[in-house]
């Protein structure tokens, strides 16, 4: 050891630098090394420990170690100050330098003696651990062998009286009764009761009755010997019958039990013989006596009782122990539970009082006890305590040695540091004051919070106002009242972070002030310690208005992006449908406003049009009301404002609003569409966060108002000039089409008089001919076909004249439901049975001024077309309406007149029409019909008679779709219809009245004299309309009827009827013309109460006629 100590010594002074540092540091380590050696050899040989004795180690003497030591430390020092050069400071000589040097020496040497003075205390502890053990198993063993001894006494006391002839023979004539007997047996069972340690003699009979007693007592059965006479006639033994008591109140006894046998056999029976034995008289003191002075030794004898542990013997501890405290065996850290469980030797666990012990554990021969002999714990380590305590004051004795050695080598540079440190103090108080200043007078806010309590610590004037707390109020607070609550989870998570250094600025915190309001900070926090607290220390510098111009910029650019995509909407737009939302959806989309809302109105500013955009914005309100017809006041207002106006919160005018309930914004703007003082509509967007809406940003939205009203203007122009082209088409073609209808019409109404005047001829001549049968039977049927030819002929002249609108027409106001239910039987027949007919008709009457047999033809002529579309069946639907045609539908529809009109549909579902079919279903002579199925004109007709009613027909129809024409008529107020004409079937009759016949063509004027002559009128006639005057004037009988032609070659109908009236004033008149209708009307003829009667006519119609004129 020695010549290891010196060969350390020897390279630490060879290793001794003045420059180079890493040599005087490994010099330094192993003066380190010299000194803890020494210190262990020096504390071992102190306390009287060989510590290396045994070993191949062989230590130095006393003076060696002392001297060794005195050299480490030497060395230590030497090295440690040109390992680490004194700084400039006192305060650094502290921290480094000789301060480190001399406090790692001190270190050193107080671990050096610690480390001695903890091996010498497990050493210690070690003998103290091991002698207990020793001494604990040696009286264990003592005891076994003590109590095996006196049970082996025991049973050789018994063995007197086992297989004794004589006592046998005794014990025999005792049961026979013989006195004598009895003497002898009470004599020798009083020589043995004379024993200190049996307290009783019992002899029972083979069947278990006790006989015989000493001392004597009245006979009792015992349970626990009965038990036993079937084992001691069957092992024929002396045996021990273990603890037992007859009762709880009495001690426990123990029992020799000897069979009595009969000699010489030995093989019968004849009884027992029970030694009782008080344990109380030996073998209790013998396990009660501990053979040194201890607090808590004892020795216990227990035994297993089924699945708890049984003790058998009177504790120390605990009074009336024996067979009465017992423990489950399930108690496994119980000493006595682990001794019955088999467990033998040196155990430690708790005893029946629960303390901690260390036993003796040893099983009794040739019994079913254990022996366990403990002492507690806590016995045995207070002289090791006690010893330890010495120790430890010898170990602080050495470290006051150290320290006063290490405070010789401090004591120069005390002086020198109280000075440093005087001057430092001053310093730092100067350093304070200004420090306090800056703190105090700091613009941002100052908080010290305790990292362990999260309370605050310290804080400086302006968080107390920025908060609105006061500075003692604000100090018994913690970090979780200044913020909201919503932002307290990601706050804990930053103060966590900077608690373990991972970062220092935080930024856009939420801070919560006393009044509720919520400001925006950015911190700058880091570690500090404050009395012994670690404190984070956080600078609070308020950024709400910087956020504010942060969120302003922000939302004036998105505002800038917006307006930039709208204009660039404006170019490529096609529709104001598509301006309007996609100019809304930009708004909302990119930010700019939450919501966006455009409306559009008309020249009385009524909307007509809106379009939306804002997620989770409800506009369902704004919908219904703007659906309705009626702005929100805040548009309105815009208006009265001068084009915009700002809405914060909740504004006076929307106490008014029906929908104020559901418009909820911090901001809302209107601002006008205007452009060229044309209002168009109103712009509305709504701002959620709380930034002011200056005049850049009206100025901003006015533009854009400006430029989205400029692109509806456009639009509108745009689209009135489309609509203009169109209208000049649809002008341009009503007009070729007129053009065409005129060529027609002329070409009608020039043939019509003259054909009419040849058709009346025809069809009169062929109805005298029928009317006198006097045809032949074989001609009879050619008459009929000149009578249907002519009669075709008539009906292709009237649509001819129905179709250029130049037929006559009887108008009269009529209910088009009942003209529509009158001719519905006649429309099923013409539509056959496989079509359906449904009926849709007002539940009031509809009322029109109209020609009622050309309303039926209207219908049939519409029908016999549904029905060709549907020649596989179907449905055709008649439905009547009241319409009130406004002015938005009747511009760009010159022919349509505005106001109440009177809707007939006519609806089928057959095969449909295409466009280039619609474009020309009107033309005369145009059908999609087979060679010979139809003339072309049953449309023109209908399209015809619909214009000379005043009305106008419309078609809509897809191929495969179906077909449906809408008539509309324009309808009158209701007033007293006229009952239909009572038309009289019969032949009417004359009754000798006089009728003046004038009429310039004389085969339709002989016709209509011969017609008339045959029926009994008189008949005057007359060539022409002088002719007609002279015969007038020269009749001096009445002329009652006045039957003439409208247009003459030298005077009209109606002056001739004037001139006939001043010699006839009673006549009435009949005028006839083949001519159309607009040229009659220019004669007066169609004036309301004058009778006409149309060319062609038959010879029953005439008769007709006549008849109803003189009756009228």
């Amino acid at each position: 050891m020695t010549a290891f100590i010196f060969s350390i010594t020897g390279c630490s002074l060879l290793l001794l630098s003045p420059d180079i540092r890493t040599s005087n540091l490994v010099s330094f380590w192993l003066a380190a090394i010299i000194v803890l050696i020494s210190m262990i050899l020096i504390v071992g040989y102190l306390l009287g420990t060989p510590l290396f004795y045994g070993t191949a180690i062989i230590p130095p003497a006393m003076a060696t170690s002392l001297a060794f030591s005195f050299l480490g430390v030497s060395l230590l020092l030497a090295a440690g100050f040109k390992a680490w050069p004194p700084r400039q400071t006192a305060y650094d000589g502290i921290r480094n330098g000789a301060g480190s040097i001399l406090l790692l020496v001190f270190i050193l040497l107080a671990t050096g003696i610690l480390a001695t003075g903890y091996l010498y205390a497990q050493y210690q502890q070690k003998q103290f651990r091991s002698r207990t053990e020793v001494e604990l198993d040696t009286i264990a063993n003592l005891k076994i062998r003590e109590i095996k001894q006196w049970r082996q006494e025991r049973l050789k006391d018994g063995l007197v009286f086992f297989k004794n002839a004589a006592f046998s023979e005794t014990i025999r004539q005792y049961q026979s009764g013989d006195v004598e007997a009895k003497r002898h047996l009470d004599f020798w069972l009083e020589k043995i009761i004379l024993f200190p340690q049996y307290n009783r003699i019992s002899l029972l009979n083979a069947a278990g009755v006790e006989q015989l007693s000493i001392p004597n007592r009245s006979v009792e059965t015992v349970s626990e010997k009965t038990l036993d006479i079937g084992n001691a006639a069957e092992t024929q033994q002396v045996f021990f019958l273990d603890f037992t008591r007859k009762d709880r109140d009495l001690p426990p006894c123990l029992a020799i039990v000897v069979p009595i046998l009969s000699a010489p056999d030995w093989s019968e029976l004849l009884g027992m013989l029970t030694i009782e034995i008080d344990p109380q008289e030996y073998l209790y003191p013998l396990l009660q006596n501990w053979p040194t002075p201890s607090e808590s030794a004892e020795t216990l004898l227990v035994r297993r009782d089924g699945d708890s542990v049984l003790f058998l013997n009177d504790l120390r501890f605990k009074n009336n122990a024996a067979l009465n405290l017992r423990f489950p065996l399930t108690q496994r850290d119980l000493s006595a539970a682990m001794a019955v469980q088999g467990k033998v030797g040196i155990i430690e666990g708790v005893d029946y009082q629960n303390k901690k012990v260390i036993a003796a554990v040893q099983p009794v021969p040739d019994s079913p006890w254990f022996m366990v002999a403990k002492i507690d714990l806590e016995e045995i380590a207070r002289p090791l305590r006690e010893r330890l305590f010495g120790m430890t004051g010898l170990l602080c004795a050495l470290l006051l040695g150290a320290g006063g050695l290490v405070g010789l080598v401090w004591r120069n540079q005390r002086a020198n540091f109280y000075r440093l440190q005087y001057e430092a103090a001053m310093a730092v108080e100067e350093s304070e004051k200004r420090l306090r200043l800056i703190f105090e007078s700091s613009k941002d806010g100052i908080l010290a919070v305790d990292m362990k309590a999260r309370k605050f610590v310290v804080a400086n004037e302006e968080i107390c106002r920025m908060l609105g707390y006061g500075h003692d109020e604000l100090l018994t607070m913690h970090l979780s009242d200044i913020h909201p609550a919503a932002a307290l989870p990601a706050i804990a998570e930053q103060f966590e972070r900077r608690a373990r250094g991972e970062a220092s600025l935080i930024v856009n915190i939420p801070m919560l002030c006393k009044d509720g309001s919520v400001f925006y900070a950015d911190i700058n926090a880091t570690q500090i310690r404050l009395d012994d607290q670690n404190c984070i220390l956080g600078t609070f510098r308020d950024i709400t208005d910087r956020m504010q111009a942060e969120a302003r910029i922000e939302h004036l650019n998105r505002v800038l992006r917006a307006i930039r995509s709208v204009n660039q909407l404006i170019v490529t737009a096609s529709s104001v449908d598509e301006l309007i939302q996609k100019a809304c959806t930009i708004l909302a989309d990119r930010r700019s406003y939450i919501s966006a809302l455009i409306v559009l109105t008309d020249e009385n500013d009524r909307p007509f049009a809106h379009a939306e955009e804002g997620a989770g914005v409800d506009f369902h309100h704004f919908i219904e009301q703007i659906k309705q017809g009626t702005l929100p006041l805040c548009c309105a207002s815009a208006k009265k404002k001068g084009g915009i106006y700002l809405t914060r919160g909740k504004d006076t005018i929307c106490e008014a609003c029906p929908v104020a309930s559901v418009c909820v914004s911090p901001q809302k703007m209107s601002i006008l569409l205007e452009h060229q003082k044309t209002v168009y509509g109103y712009l509305v967007v709504r701002v959620d966060i709380d930034i002011a809406m200056d005049d850049e940003e009206e100025k901003l939205l006015i533009e854009l108002a400006g430029d989205l009203a400029y692109s509806l203007h456009n639009m509108e122009a745009k689209k009135i000039m489309l609509r203009t082209e169109e209208e000049k088409k649809k002008l341009e073609a009503q007009f070729f089409q007129s053009q065409k209808m005129e060529a027609v019409g002329q070409l009608a109404g020039g043939v019509a008089h003259d054909f009419n005047n040849l058709l009346s001829i025809i069809i009169g001549y062929t109805d005298l001919l029928k009317e006198e049968g006097i045809a032949a039977a074989s001609s009879e049927e050619a008459v009929t076909e000149i009578y249907d030819a002519a009669i075709r002929a008539t009906n292709l002249t009237r649509q001819l004249l129905a179709f250029s609108r130049k037929q006559m027409l009887e108008m009269q106001v009529v209910d088009v439901n009942k003209v529509i239910s009158s001719f519905e039987k006649l429309l099923r027949r013409t539509i056959g049975e496989d079509i359906q007919m449904r009926l849709i008709p007002t539940s009031e009457p509809v009322l029109v001024k109209a020609d009622e047999s050309q309303l039926e033809q209207i219908l049939l002529n519409l029908a016999v077309n549904a029905r060709d579309a549907m020649p596989d069946g179907g449905l055709l639907t008649i439905e009547t309406a009241c319409v009130v045609l406004d002015e938005a539908y009747v511009s760009g529809k010159p022919e349509v007149s505005p106001g109440p009109h009177v809707m007939i549909a006519i609806s089928d579902n057959g095969s449909g029409m295409d466009k280039a079919t619609r474009d020309r279903i009107f033309e005369p002579f145009f059908t999609t019909k087979a060679m010979g199925k139809g003339t072309g004109l049953g449309l023109s007709m209908v399209y015809g008679v619909v214009k000379q009613h005043n009305g106008n027909i419309w078609v809509y129809s897809e191929p495969g779709e179906g077909t449906t024409f809408k008539i509309y008529l324009p309808s009158v107020k209701e007033v007293n219809i006229p009952q239909g004409k009572h038309i009289n079937k019969r032949k009417p009759s004359a009754q000798a009245e006089t009728v003046l016949v004038v009429e310039d063509e004389p085969s339709l004027r002989k016709l209509a004299c011969q017609v008339l002559m045959r029926n009994g009128y008189t008949v005057l006639e007359s060539k022409d309309e002088n002719d007609a005057i002279t015969v007038a004037s020269h009749h001096k009988e009445p002329i009652q009827l006045l039957l003439t032609d409208v247009i003459m070659p030298t005077m009209k109908g109606t002056e001739v009827y004037e001139k006939v009236c001043k010699f006839h004033p009673q006549v009435r008149v009949l005028y006839m013309s083949g001519y159309t209708a607009n040229v009659i009307a220019h004669h007066g003829v169609l004036d309301e109460g004058v009778h006409f009667l149309q060319k062609p006519f038959s010879a029953e119609s005439l008769l007709e006629k006549v008849y109803n004129t003189l009756r009228s």
